[in-house]
């Protein structure tokens, strides 16, 4: 197939990089249809098929050429064919979550993790980059961003801060409230999200900014202070838009500090407690979750020997 297709491709108007992006998923289709299967129903591949992959000029093509012609074949044929190393896993998954079919990413998913074959597996980091935001891979075709397909990526090991928060900035800048809630869920880091919001605010993006902020009630948040410090963010819903209550358990000082602000009220609260007078089961999550970000809390045995009590009411109400 030189040139990456066949020229001349009946019943297509389009540029000739267009046509022969048709043609030559045309061309495969083809071929593909021609698979035999064997008794259980399962397509073979065929030397014929071998030489038909390894004609192909596809180490010329872009990565959008890729996803767009191997990313629309048959599944159940592709998998025996990425299997065999006649094309690579990546394009072929990348394309089920471009084009927002979770059945499909799904079943590719099962094929490589119980048998990858020749080929290496598709990274689900990368993955995710595609819908980070709105994308196009040539006129007419854009990427179908699935909520669904963003949260089962990240269930499979994405990260949500993807080189250094990157991706995450731009899907922040990019997406819609129910699209970017599955970042959120999914480990995105506070710093990261601050950091957008605020250059949000700063250009004036209140419409972005807004569904940013719709993204986060319900979502908490830790971060070390220190090594005997962990600060805790909850984002809570305001009577006219987005508030926070941040917690402080100083483990050195032995005190828990609330501040609660509500950003478009104006208003902030303070609170100072002791831990003689805090819930003693908040305390012990606190301080294991501070071993687990790599802080030292010297008062955890004492706290854990605790019997457990309720504490006094505090300010922004109680939490499990």
């Amino acid at each position: 197939m030189p040139g990456g297709g066949y020229d001349g491709y009946e019943g297509y108007n389009g540029t000739p990089a267009e046509i022969s992006w048709e043609a030559t998923l045309d061309a495969l289709q083809k071929h593909l249809a021609q698979m035999p299967v064997d008794d259980d129903g399962r397509p073979q591949v065929t030397e014929n098929l071998r030489r038909t992959f390894s004609v192909l000029p596809d180490k010329n093509w872009g990565n959008d050429q890729k996803v767009f012609i191997f990313g629309q074949l048959d599944v159940d044929k592709m998998i025996p064919v990425c299997r065999a190393g006649l094309c690579p896993w990546w394009p072929v998954f990348t394309a089920r979550a471009y084009f927002g079919d979770l059945d499909g990413l799904k079943k590719i998913h099962e094929a490589f993790t119980a048998d990858k074959g020749k080929e290496s597996k598709p990274g689900m980091s990368a993955t995710l980059t595609w819908l980070s935001f709105p994308h196009t891979l040539r006129k007419g075709v854009p990427n179908v961003i699935e909520p669904k397909v963003i949260s089962q990526l990240l269930d499979w090991g994405a990260d949500a801060n993807y080189e250094n928060g990157e991706w995450l900035r731009t899907a922040l800048r990019s997406l819609e409230t129910e699209q970017i809630r599955p970042f959120i869920e999914h480990g995105a880091a506070l710093a990261h999200i601050s950091r957008e919001l605020g250059a949000l605010r700063q250009a004036n993006n209140r419409q972005q900014a807004e569904k940013v902020e719709a993204a986060l009630p319900g979502a908490v948040f830790h971060t070390l202070a220190d090594s005997e410090s962990l600060l805790e963010t909850r984002f809570i819903p305001g009577v006219s838009g987005m508030a926070s209550l941040q917690t402080l358990f100083n483990f050195s000082a032995r005190r828990v500090q609330e501040i609660y602000e509500a950003v478009h009220e104006g208003k902030v609260g303070l609170n100072s407690v002791s831990f003689a007078d805090y819930d003693t089961a908040v305390l012990q999550k606190a301080a294991k979750k501070l071993e687990e970000l790599g802080g030292k809390p010297d008062a955890l045995q004492d706290l854990l020997d605790k019997p457990v009590r309720a504490g006094k009411p505090v300010l922004g109400g109680p939490r499990a």
